[in-house]
């Protein structure tokens, strides 16, 4: 049987930063590319899914089209302003063939089961490796775990 080499191909990262759109900070984004560029090994060429996963405690935070396409532009994009980086994770917006982003208002005051504060979790897979996951769930639940007509 093949190993499946699919969590060695993504990327997990966290950091805990509150999430900001075009008026991120200098400092902000420069340390958020300096965090995820020590994280990445090589910069994906082929094709991708990325997951986003913001975590806000500003009651009148950015819509999350926005807070996507930030950092979507801070993972690829030159910004010579903030730092000499380019190309983190990707070469271009193009490669995304699958894009997932969910954002939540939490209270920093109250004890909460979703985060403990301000972050942004980002998860990056190759495109193929996503497919190969959506395949085996779905042939998991094609096939009964139970035999129904035992003999």
């Amino acid at each position: 049987m093949k190993k499946c080499n699919w969590l060695e191909k993504s990327l997990l990262f966290s950091i805990d930063q509150n999430p900001k759109s075009k008026n991120i900070s200098i400092n902000e984004a420069r340390e958020f590319r300096k965090a995820l560029s020590d994280k990445v090994q090589k910069t994906y060429t082929e094709e991708i899914c990325v997951f986003f996963s913001f975590f806000s405690t500003k009651r009148n935070s950015p819509q999350v089209h926005k807070l996507v396409k930030n950092y979507m532009d801070l993972m690829h994009k030159p910004m010579e302003e903030v730092d000499e980086l380019s190309r983190i994770v990707f070469n271009d917006d193009s490669q995304v063939s699958y894009l997932h982003a969910i954002h939540y208002c939490i209270d920093e005051t109250e004890s909460n089961e979703i985060s403990e504060g301000p972050k942004i979790n980002i998860w990056i897979v190759p495109f193929r490796y996503f497919i190969k996951m959506v395949h085996f769930v779905y042939d998991s639940c094609e096939r009964p775990l139970i035999d129904v007509n035992p003999i």
